[in-house]
């Protein structure tokens, strides 16, 4: 594959321009504005003003009878399945060209295409992915409950396997154009994605897609900002977005799923930069090893300072009944906003 084309396919649409300030003087504005915001709404903010998945306005009962219709979600579900077995099909047996489709359909339909239908549609993806319904069709064969593994999920395991995926795809994506661009190195990466997917739900059920996942994850953190949700009783209705947000449960891991989102797509901008450019071109040989720990970096960067300013508000107005240590899983869905206007910004500056 041409190195042109393949970098427009790895980053989903071309390339982008270098930040306007100083990478260091824009991570310690955006700690900074975190740390005054939350300590504003320590003092300003004591009683909760959103009822998350409580709240929001039903549908009409037309248009709800069409959103759950069996009709509708099998058309949707037979749509996604057909097209993610061709795309499977030209993975495997389809020649590492420029034509091959598997490059856009991962890096710019899956990878950039998932943030606008997370907003516009909520959980389309939870809806059709295809390893739930692998899974689904394993365990019917099997003779057993797809929703329901050998095994109760552990509660201080949360996100973490769905962070620890996500760091490698945007390694695979972002580290090496050589390695984004080599059909079998993204086939090595989703078979073996694939195989410990299909590991985790046949010991824990759903419930690990729905923290091991890299891909529903994203989709689902990205879909609590959509205008659509349900109800607790499973109402399709429309409501305020951080309403919709508001329903995010804190859970372990948490803050690592939005610090790689974060510090990967700084770190993307990052490495085009002249200066890292300038630097890293010096070191050839070792260019991926620098950008691996650049990346790494970037995600620890994040993590760090989001945990320590978020502890820090623990001493900043009251705030009762809540251990300083549980307050980064708490607040990281505060940042989602944050994480996805950067995302898009970030693909729409190409």
């Amino acid at each position: 594959m041409r190195p042109a084309a393949s970098e427009l396919f790895a980053h989903g649409v071309g390339g982008r321009a270098d930040l306007p300030i100083p990478a260091a003087l824009a991570f310690l504005g955006a700690a900074a504005a975190l740390l005054v915001s939350f300590a504003v709404l320590a003092f300003a903010w004591r009683s909760p003003r959103f009822r998350g998945d409580d709240s929001g306005r039903a549908l009409p009962s037309w248009l709800a009878r069409v959103v759950d219709s069996p009709l509708t979600r099998a058309v949707l579900v037979i749509t996604a399945l057909l097209f993610a077995g061709w795309v499977s099909m030209a993975a495997v047996f389809g020649s590492d060209t420029l034509v091959n489709p598997t490059f856009g359909s991962v890096y710019v339909l899956l990878w950039v295409g998932l943030v606008p239908a997370a907003i516009l549609f909520g959980h389309l993806y939870r809806l059709c992915n295809p390893l739930r319904w692998l899974h689904c069709g394993l365990s019917r064969l099997a003779g057993t409950d797809p929703t329901s593994g050998v095994r109760q999920y552990p509660a201080a395991l949360g996100y973490w396997p769905a962070a620890g995926l996500l760091f490698a795809f945007v390694w695979l994506e972002l580290v090496d154009p050589a390695i984004a661009q080599d059909l079998s190195a993204v086939r090595l990466w989703f078979a073996i994605v694939a195989a410990l997917t299909l590991m985790g739900a046949a010991v824990y059920g759903d419930t690990w897609f729905e923290h091991g996942d890299p891909f529903e994850v994203y989709s689902s953190l990205v879909a609590r900002l959509s205008p659509f949700g349900r109800r607790t009783d499973k109402t399709p209705v429309v409501r305020n977005p951080l309403e919709n947000l508001d329903g995010l449960r804190a859970k372990p891991g948490l803050v690592a799923v939005v610090a790689v989102l974060f510090g990967s797509t700084g770190f993307d901008s990052f490495k085009d930069s002249s200066r890292w450019l300038g630097f890293s071109q010096q070191y050839t040989e070792h260019a991926t090893l620098l950008n691996t720990t650049a990346l790494l970096t970037f995600c620890l960067a994040v993590y760090v300072t989001f945990v320590a300013t978020s502890v820090a508000t623990g001493g900043i107005g009251h705030i009762a009944d809540v251990r300083r240590r549980d307050l980064p899983d708490l607040m990281a869905h505060s940042v989602v906003p944050i994480v996805v206007g950067y995302v898009v910004a970030h693909y729409l500056s190409f």
